[in-house]
């Protein structure tokens, strides 16, 4: 009996309130020695792994045998501690349909509402995984959960300034593509606070002549409905190539050195997450504010390569401030319908003339992709 009252001791200090009884038949007891398995595991546990082995404890013992309240609420305490909030609202409704007039029922019903409270909160971060896409027009992957959200730039991302580049002892006043890289975003959620680190990992896009190294970044933000606004510290760096000696080297240019030249502020919006339905194209922007689409042979039928998208669903894209959402314009459910106005080039231009263009009106049914 002492040894019980140890057992009881260890599980009120992790906020797990037992209701002990005797069994009277062979399913009790064997239900019991289950019960008393899962407590000495509370009593061991350091880790959510282990707790976890004390709610399949648990969970024996309302298998074995169903109407034993106390392992229903056992299991409710255990499942809330590990966050299996959904599987701890039924456990511990369990328990107030077995025991409406406990001591404890009102606490209970009040610890149900929190749980939902905190399973709505999660689920509704949950959602904000799935394909996101910036105000420039990069896709992004994002997995949210667990107030960490992981954002994954699926192309490389134009960074302009963050490359002082030389060439043969002449400075580039346009930077090449040193600029060129795709970051990896991780992040904390406090509330719409967002905290966390951009990474780099080392190397360049550029015909391999300089490789930039790695770097970890501060990043700072917020999250908003249907956006994540971040802004990042940006490692800056001087890159100096020049030719080598002769006509026949190989590389013809040689990467006489790259260093740290101080760091900039990068601001970046991401929008979404997008609905999985789209053109399954690739995208291209122009100066007037239109979408040049590229198809392929699994592109949304009625599209043909090289269309200029000027509008979607009677809205005119030039007036949208941002290349990221106009493409969110072409997004949609699966199989929806969208109406897109384009320019088309129905006859091609000869060495004396331009081709011909069209103004068209099509209802396109979106598919599966971007």
């Amino acid at each position: 009996m002492r040894t019980m009252f140890l057992i009881l001791s260890i599980v009120v200090t992790f906020g797990i309130f037992p209701v002990m009884s005797f069994g009277q038949n062979s399913a009790e007891d064997e239900a019991r020695t289950y019960l008393v398995r899962g407590m000495a595991a509370i009593e061991l546990a350091k880790s959510d792994d282990e707790f976890a082995d004390a709610a399949e404890e648990f969970k024996k013992a309302t298998k074995v045998s169903p109407n034993m309240a106390e392992a229903w609420y056992n299991l409710g305490a255990v499942q809330s501690k590990i966050g299996q909030l959904k599987e701890a609202i039924d456990s511990y409704n369990r328990y107030l349909t077995l025991m409406p007039r406990a001591n404890d029922a009102q606490k209970i019903k009040d610890e149900v509402i929190k749980l939902g409270y905190r399973l709505e909160q999660t689920e509704k971060f949950k959602s904000l995984s799935g394909q996101w896409i910036t105000s420039d027009g990069y896709f992004a992957t994002v997995n949210a959960g667990g107030g960490k959200i992981a954002i994954d730039i699926q192309e490389n991302v134009l960074f302009p300034g963050s490359s002082d580049v030389w060439m043969y002892n002449d400075q580039i006043n346009t930077p090449n593509m040193y600029e060129y890289r795709a970051p990896a975003i991780s992040l904390e959620s406090r509330g719409s606070r967002l905290t966390g680190v951009l990474e780099f990992t080392g190397g360049s896009s550029s015909g391999g002549w300089c490789v930039l190294p790695g770097e970890k970044n501060q990043v700072e933000g917020t999250l908003e409905k249907g956006r994540i606004l971040l802004r990042m510290i940006k490692m800056k760096f001087k890159v100096v190539m020049n030719s080598n000696d002769t006509l026949f080297s190989d590389p013809k240019v040689r990467c006489d050195g790259v260093a740290p030249n101080g760091t900039m502020t990068v601001d970046m919006i991401l929008m979404g997450p997008l609905d999985t339905g789209g053109m399954n194209a690739s995208y291209s922007k122009t100066k007037n504010g239109t979408i040049v689409v590229n198809t392929t042979n699994n592109s949304a039928k009625g599209l043909e390569n090289g269309d200029e998208i000027f509008s979607v669903d009677g809205t005119d894209l030039a007036q949208i401030t941002s290349y990221g959402a106009r493409i969110m314009k072409l997004r949609g459910k699966p199989g929806s319908t969208v109406r897109l106005g384009i320019k088309r080039i129905i006859e091609k231009g000869g060495f004396f003339s331009k081709p011909k263009e069209a103004k068209l009106e099509i209802s396109v049914s979106r598919v599966e992709g971007r």
